[in-house]
């Protein structure tokens, strides 16, 4: 659907200066004066319609592909990096622990009217990871920060990382694996708390232990409320 949008702007556009540059060489000069406003107007209404509708397509694409890969792996857990946090909050789910670095929430926020769908309420668990210098950074600060209060409490935790590197790219295995296995943990728990409190969207089959003879009673009444 974006191809075929982005498609058809582009031919539109050839067609516009095909028709001004006609005008121009063929006809007179206030013929064509009068095409270039024609074409001027035209382009500007169509630079402002992809601005709404060419997000709202990214989105919409982006979500899609998530919740497919969801559907084929069945995580016990998300990881979002930036901008892709975005896409989380527009996915349609179980909820599972969630580990977030520089999340970004607002990059879709025109498109998606995230102001109400971004919170970490229904989320078992999240943990948010920022860099130092983004306390300098104000408003990804205060983002992060808004994020954190929309969850439960004590289901959520905020780790500044100290590091001079310009970005996540360097982030060491054990500080990746500690992350993990600290959202793992403490997630795990509020998912069978959930459970046996038969919240919604939460799927405990994603955190049993099938060698383990309590996971067997777990997963039956998993069944139950399926």
């Amino acid at each position: 659907m974006l191809f075929l949008f982005t498609a058809c702007c582009g031919f539109v556009f050839l067609c516009l200066l095909a028709a001004v540059i006609v005008c121009w060489c063929f006809a007179d000069r206030w013929v064509g004066g009068l095409a270039t406003a024609i074409a001027a107007v035209v382009a500007a209404g169509l630079l402002l319609l992809a601005s709404v509708f060419v997000p709202r397509l990214m989105l919409a694409e982006a979500s899609r592909r998530a919740a497919a890969a969801f559907k084929e792996f069945q995580p016990n857990l998300i990881i979002a990096n930036s901008i892709g946090c975005s896409i989380l909050f527009n996915l349609k789910v179980p909820k599972t622990p969630l580990l977030l670095l520089s999340p970004s929430c607002a990059a879709f926020r025109p498109a998606a009217a995230a102001a109400a769908k971004v919170s970490l309420r229904r989320w078992p668990y999240t943990l948010v990871v920022l860099q130092a210098q983004q306390q300098q950074q104000q408003n990804k600060f205060d983002e992060a920060l808004k994020l954190i209060q929309t969850a439960q409490p004590g289901s959520s935790r905020l780790e500044i990382l100290e590091s001079d590197s310009a970005s996540f790219k360097r982030i060491s295995s054990d500080d990746l694996r500690s992350w993990v296995e600290e959202v793992w943990e403490r997630g795990r728990q509020q998912v069978l708390q959930q459970a046996q409190q038969r919240e919604a969207k939460v799927d405990l089959s994603l955190f049993l232990e099938p060698t383990s003879s309590s996971s067997s009673s777990a997963k039956d009444t998993a069944q139950q409320q399926q």
